[in-house]
């Protein structure tokens, strides 16, 4: 018959360290999770700070460009002579000079704009109104068109040479710098002689090329 030996194992009596337990356990469990989770907050603070960090050097990289591209008369005219190869230029001093004479002046700006103020003498007509204005125009006659700086002006300028007005010419800074370098302005109809100093200003990006002094109102 075979001998069947059982062996125990007991705590020493002078032991202090309490033996294992469910409940140790999962203390034990708790203290590293919250030790992970302590690691993963400071990992989170300091990945936010960087990335709070990165973003103030963006904002202020973007300020930096933002004030390094801000508009100017050299730069705006480059651009609309660039976009508008074809459409003549002349320029505000030249106008002034001609403006006795009869020149046909054509504000293509929106009636909102041109009610505010316009060049002495000038029509307002845009798209379909601007065809509809000048067909019964001899082509050789000296028409001048403007807008705020001179794009919409040029665009409609070349539109008018396609259908066959060889005198026709943008004014260069139009009504801006036409108001800017103090020469006439007056509000209502093309036949008005009632003055005014102030222009639509258009939007707040385009009106920083327009003397504030100028602004009809606060630009948005």
């Amino acid at each position: 018959m075979p001998v069947r030996v059982l062996i125990t194992a007991t705590r020493p009596s002078n032991c202090d360290q309490p033996a294992p337990s469910f409940a140790h356990e999962n203390a034990y469990g708790r203290l590293v999770v919250a030790h992970a989770l302590r690691s993963s907050f400071l990992l989170t603070a300091h990945a936010t700070r960087v990335l709070a960090l990165s973003l103030t050097v963006i904002a202020l990289l973007c300020a930096s460009a933002v004030q390094a591209t801000e508009l100017n008369w050299p730069d705006t005219k480059d651009w609309v002579r660039s976009e508008f190869p074809d459409a003549p230029q002349i320029t505000v001093a030249d106008l002034f000079e001609t403006l006795a004479e009869p020149t046909l002046l054509i504000d293509v700006r929106d009636v909102e704009e041109y009610d505010v103020s316009h060049l002495p003498g000038a029509l307002n007509a845009q798209d379909e109104a601007l065809e509809q204005l000048v067909r019964d125009v001899d082509t050789d006659r000296q028409i001048v068109l403007y807008c705020s700086v001179g794009y919409r002006s040029s665009r409609a300028t070349e539109m008018l040479r396609d259908q066959g007005f060889d005198n026709v010419s943008n004014l260069e800074g139009s009504i801006f710098e036409w108001a800017n370098e103090g020469h006439p302005l007056v509000v209502g109809g093309p036949d008005s002689s009632t003055p005014t100093s102030f222009v639509h200003p258009f939007d707040e990006e385009w009106g920083t090329l327009l003397d504030a002094e100028r602004h009809s109102y606060v630009a948005k």
